[in-house]
């Protein structure tokens, strides 16, 4: 019976859920949450997006812009802008449908990264599962770069799987320049590659294939992601004088990381943390001038660990944590927690679930590898949930497998 149900779902009845699901959500939630609440948007990627529409150089002609983010998403920005030029459509409206459209695109790509695994009748579970995530249709209230992100992330990542699983250089190089895009779109994929390739050694390793192989495929994607990332820091370069990788705004976002309930800024609510946590906040923002360098930063951690490794060990514990639900304003975390901790034990479950039946092959591991990466970065840098959203829609690849021996039982009979 729910064989039957679910082979029935195709793309185009996924394409209409998605956009039902996604406007009934954004109708649900409350004025006040449709506020553009992103400083990012504002600040930087709107008007770097409206330069490059109205033909300008990036920065802008008084370079007052800076490099602060790669370039991905303000281009994708100005494609959009111009959209709503010629059609005099809101480009708000513009923005709002293309997010549905990525979210959708990326449950058809998520799906096809299951059928890798699962019968193609239950995979479609895991493009059920990104269309209805709240935490994903949340990003369509206001323009964000997580939703251009997720098709990209996803695409690199059935590529690369197909390439490993058939010895293809050719579909891993793709993945390379796949993963190089979603670097310029979000500079938290910049050591992704560097994961992929961890897993190519360890897959070639595992099957006894020559060691050499496993190195001219690893070197195949970051030549991938070069391609694709090289040009702008080669313009940045021109224009600075140095490279940057990917943005200049790391320090700064470490910085707010480790001074998060002591930096209020004019939205945070302060929490209530223990006194030895809060402590340790308010020594990183005295002995650090904003924005500091990473030398400054390694330096002060450094002090830090030699003075009270177990409060800094406890600190980042619960950063890691945070990565999972926390947010920039530390609003509405509680719910977001239950709600993350339903998710997560669907996940953490169907892993366990298919390393003992032997569902992937290993690949579990890279899914793995993927989503520890991310919260590790979101880790060092400002840890919310906003971060992992996208890899946690990425790991919904192991839902299907609650349904597998219910569908076999089915074809069974």
């Amino acid at each position: 019976m729910l064989g039957n149900v679910l082979a029935k779902i195709n793309h185009r009845h996924l394409f209409f859920l998605c956009f039902i699901i996604s406007i009934s959500f954004y109708l649900f939630i409350p004025q006040s949450y449709k506020v553009n609440e992103s400083s990012d948007y504002i600040g930087y990627y709107k008007p770097v997006a409206e330069n490059i529409a109205n033909g300008i150089i990036p920065e802008g002609l008084n370079h007052e812009l800076g490099y602060g983010y790669p370039i991905g998403f303000p281009i994708i920005l100005s494609f959009l802008i111009q959209i709503s030029r010629l059609t005099l459509i809101d480009i708000n409206s513009i923005i709002f449908i293309f997010s549905i459209l990525c979210i959708y695109i990326s449950a058809v790509i998520l799906n096809k990264i299951s059928q890798e695994f699962f019968k193609k009748d239950i995979s479609i579970i895991s493009s059920l599962a990104v269309i209805s995530y709240p935490l994903v249709l949340w990003t369509i209230k206001q323009p964000n770069s997580e939703s251009a992100f997720l098709p990209f992330l996803f695409l690199s990542t059935l590529i690369y799987i197909k390439g490993i699983k058939n010895n293809n250089n050719r579909y891993l190089l793709l993945s390379g320049v796949f993963l190089g895009c979603s670097m310029m779109i979000r500079p938290i994929s910049i050591g992704l590659p560097f994961v992929f390739i961890l897993f190519t050694l360890f897959y070639k390793l595992k099957f006894k294939e020559k060691i050499l192989k496993g190195l001219l495929s690893s070197l195949i994607i970051l030549f991938g992601s070069l391609i694709v990332v090289s040009p702008w820091e080669l313009y940045v370069y021109n224009r600075i004088g140095k490279v940057v990788p990917l943005g200049t705004v790391g320090g700064g976002g470490m910085y707010d990381g480790l001074t998060f309930n002591v930096n209020l800024k004019n939205y945070r609510i302060k929490k209530d943390l223990p006194e030895n946590i809060d402590n340790l906040m308010t020594d990183f923002k005295n002995n650090l001038v904003m924005p500091p360098s990473f030398k400054e930063l390694s330096t002060e951690l450094k002090e830090q660990f030699l003075n009270q490794p177990l409060t800094l060990i406890e600190f980042y514990g619960y950063k890691f944590l945070r990565t999972f639900y926390g947010t920039d304003s530390h609003r509405n975390e509680t719910p977001i927690l239950f709600l993350q901790l339903i998710y997560l034990s669907l996940i953490i479950v169907g892993v366990i679930k298919s390393i003992k039946r032997k569902v992937m092959n290993n690949f579990e591991f890279l899914f793995l590898s993927i989503i520890l990466y991310f919260s590790f970065m979101a880790t060092i840098a400002l840890s919310i949930v906003r971060y992992t959203v996208p890899v946690i829609c990425l790991m919904f690849v192991f839902l299907p497998i609650y349904f597998n021996k219910e569908i076999e039982d089915e074809s069974s009979n």
